[in-house]
């Protein structure tokens, strides 16, 4: 198999291809590691609830249509870990998991331009219906951890943004698996990411800053999102999830089971708010906990390796 793929690179030398950076295990192998000269850190989120698994492709400006994914299958609620990627511009391409590459000419489930990495930042590119595309990216560039325990949170949540929320409060609960509808204090706000398709030539990512939180004083806390209200006033979650319900990347794995932050290994968490049906969450692996779905929106947290 190693061979076989290995022979499969040797004829897409024009093609860009990652490696995974942070020991991300993932539903498939990280992608080949020939990346030369700058480079950026990216990673990729299924956040959408009716295209399933996804292959995911990179093809740099100008360069001939890939045949190698660099990651998949990628289900709902999955992240990749970050992967080292050429600091330049190109096109986010998902397929239907187990589908055509693009180099046959198949139709893809999205096709995003992104603009061109900064050398040594953090993106996140999300998979998800925006801008009245059925499958879009929103993308974000994360900023470096200043400190610890810290959060980044993300809203890419069509759904959210639908009902009027033009943006989303984040905040923490200093109690295990507190329920929607719990009160809390809004510690961060974050608008809907930038989406990719049908806005236009996206100039530039939405930026997301890391926020300290108070760690749980034992045991986990939970952690909370709410409609569009102003950092430092408390409303209602709209969703929640405990720390121990955090993923590692490329997996549906939660090994935080003490619910401390930060886990041991990682940098920092991340938040997205996610759309969610009733069938995407049981969509997901069976032993999967902490992730509900209420009004069509869903918290999922990642562990950090940048």
């Amino acid at each position: 198999m190693q061979s076989a793929r290995l022979a499969a690179l040797a004829g897409i030398s024009a093609v860009l291809s990652l490696s995974a950076c942070g020991g991300g295990g993932g539903t498939s192998g990280p992608g080949f590691a020939n990346v030369t000269g700058s480079t950026a850190n990216v990673r990729f989120i299924n956040g959408n609830t009716t295209t399933g698994s996804v292959d995911v492709y990179l093809q740099s400006t100008g360069s001939a249509a890939p045949s190698a994914k660099i990651f998949g299958p990628l289900a709902y609620g999955e992240a990749t870990d970050y992967m080292t990627e050429p600091a330049v511009a190109g096109t986010v391409i998902a397929q239907t998991a187990g589908g055509q590459a693009p180099s046959t000419g198949a139709k893809p489930l999205a096709s995003c331009n992104v603009p061109a990495f900064t050398s040594g930042s953090n993106y996140t590119i999300v998979f998800a219906a925006a801008s009245g595309v059925a499958d879009n990216c929103l993308i974000f560039q994360d900023a470096n951890y200043t400190g610890s325990p810290q959060i980044r949170v993300h809203d890419a949540s069509t759904n959210a943004a639908n009902a009027g929320n033009g943006s989303l409060g984040f905040g923490t609960i200093q109690s295990a698996s507190a329920p929607a509808g719990t009160p809390f204090s809004v510690l961060v706000t974050a608008t809907l990411g930038q989406p990719a398709i049908s806005n236009g030539a996206p100039a530039s990512y939405t930026l997301e800053q890391p926020t300290t939180i108070t760690p749980p004083a034992s045991g986990s806390l939970t952690f909370a999102v709410g409609a569009n209200a102003a950092v430092g006033t408390t409303e209602n979650a709209l969703a929640t999830l405990d720390s121990r319900s955090i993923f590692t990347p490329g997996s549906f794995n939660q090994p935080n089971t003490t619910g401390a932050l930060n886990y041991p290994g990682s940098t920092g968490t991340s938040l997205f708010a996610l759309d969610c049906t009733a069938a995407s969450i049981s969509s997901m692996p069976a032993g999967t906990n902490g992730v509900t779905c209420n009004g069509g929106v869903a918290l999922f947290g990642y562990t950090d390796s940048h």
